[in-house]
C-alpha cells in the first residue's frame, strides 16, 4: 500500500541574508558595495520604486498620466 500523505513543500531559493554589523560603518560599507555591484538599470529601477513609494503609488498606478483637473475649496 502506497502512502500518499506525504506534503512536498515547493524548492525555493531565497538570495535574502541576514548581516548583523560591529558598527553603522561596517553597515555603510556593506551597502556601498551592494550599491556599486548593480547595473545603471537596476539603479534606475529601484530610484524610481522608491520615489513612487514616496507619493504612494505603485508602478501600476496613473503615475504616468497624473490628474488635470484644477480643484477649489469653496469657501
Amino acid at each position: 500500500m502506497k502512502n500518499d500523505d506525504k506534503l512536498n513543500e515547493p524548492e525555493a531559493t531565497y538570495k535574502k541574508t541576514i548581516t548583523a554589523f560591529n558598527s553603522f560603518d561596517e553597515m555603510e560599507e556593506a551597502q556601498l558595495k551592494y550599491f556599486a555591484s548593480l547595473s545603471p538599470e537596476e539603479l534606475l529601477r529601484n530610484n524610481k520604486k522608491m520615489s513612487l513609494a514616496a507619493y504612494g503609488l505603485n508602478s501600476k498606478s496613473k503615475a504616468t498620466q497624473p490628474d488635470r483637473k484644477i480643484k477649489f475649496k469653496k469657501e
